[in-house]
């Protein structure tokens, strides 16, 4: 029934054709975040979502999945429970009978069902979506200024780990071969031999003069920037400023974040560290006294650390005077602060932050 054991209708997900260096390949696109539903978990129907088969209204149907299919969108595989099958339409069962299917089971993609318990009143038990390599999902975009369209595309074409896909234009950043060295809680042999190999990250040009490369994790952005500062020549392309989402996102969100919904459609807050000293010459140029610009300075800076941290945000990347450090402690202060907000802690901010650190 619907997409159930009908394996003619819902097969495997798509293999996209990926040109590597000068042959092409099969690559399965992996979702880039690690499904946070598991075979045994009981999930529910969203509201609203038909058969596609029969046109019948599924929503609220119960059952526990008994197999998981990754793709662009994860297939769950889900045996109804009693409750679910003694209310189905006996003209339902008598059609699936007929067309050779099993009225028990049924495939749905992901987006239309959700944990049972968030059907009902229980408290929640939130679910962090995590990455294939178990780094927290959190997304960031790194740009490049480029200097050198050609040669960029002559050196991703060496590389092992870069292959182009043509549907989408872009070149994707492959966990395998020279990106095998890099460590991540999960290391490569730990992830299954069918999911490899997994996307690390994906390359895209708009235009002749800048490259951005969209990652899953603020980990993953900081290794990436230290690994290909390794093959790209500064001569041919530089990274300048990064683009990122302070914010976590759990099971019960409902769809997996994409960078484009946030990158390219919200608005976003420039943080430029350059922009505040600025301020701070300014007010404490009217001042003589050394300790009371030091006291003017710090009361400005500490109102500035209650602020809210904006939801999406760019800042520039100084990785080629002040090496990773600087950015590595940035990040990791935004994702602490992030993931007190993903607790019900709404209201902490970096004075917050601080505050503990001093402690």
């Amino acid at each position: 029934m619907g997409k159930k054991s009908k394996n003619k209708k819902k097969k495997n997900p798509k293999k996209k054709k990926i040109l590597s260096k000068g042959h092409k390949r099969e690559v399965i696109e992996e979702i880039q975040t690690e499904f946070y539903y598991k075979v045994g978990y009981s999930v529910v129907v969203k509201k609203g979502v038909r058969d596609p088969d029969y046109d019948i209204e599924i929503g609220g149907w119960k059952g526990k999945i008994y197999d998981i299919k990754n793709g662009n969108e994860p297939l769950v595989s889900i045996e109804w429970d009693y409750e679910t099958q003694s209310k189905m339409p006996i003209s339902i069962i008598e059609a699936c009978e007929k067309d050779n299917l099993d009225y028990k089971k049924m495939s749905l993609p992901a987006s239309e069902v959700e944990p049972e318990m968030a059907a009902g009143k229980q408290d929640k038990k939130k679910i962090l979506i995590t990455t294939m390599t178990q780094e927290i999902c959190m997304l960031a975009r790194i740009h490049y200024d480029l200097f050198d369209k050609e040669k960029i595309q002559l050196i991703f074409s060496k590389l092992r780990c870069m292959a182009y896909e043509n549907i989408q234009s872009r070149w994707v950043w492959l966990y395998e071969a020279e990106a095998k060295k890099l460590k991540f809680k999960r290391s490569y042999n730990e992830i299954p031999e069918e999911r490899r190999p997994i996307i690390l990250g994906s390359f895209y040009s708009k235009n002749d003069d800048e490259i951005y490369l969209n990652v899953n994790s603020f980990d993953r952005a900081k290794k990436a920037i230290v690994f290909f500062d390794k093959y790209i020549p500064r001569t041919v392309a530089k990274v300048t400023y990064m683009d990122v989402l302070n914010k976590i996102f759990d099971s019960y969100d409902g769809n997996l974040p994409k960078h484009e919904d946030y990158f390219d459609n919200v608005p976003m807050e420039i943080n430029d560290p350059g922009r505040i000293i600025n301020e701070l010459n300014n007010i404490t140029s009217s001042t003589k006294n050394p300790l009371e610009k030091v006291k003017i300075a710090l009361k400005h800076m500490g109102n500035h650390s209650k602020r809210p941290l904006s939801e999406v945000e760019r800042f520039p990347i100084h990785f080629y005077e002040d090496g990773i450090t600087g950015l590595e402690g940035a990040l990791r202060m935004r994702e602490t602060i992030a993931f007190q907000h993903w607790k019900g802690n709404k209201d902490y901010t970096f004075h917050d932050l601080m505050q503990q650190i001093i402690k």
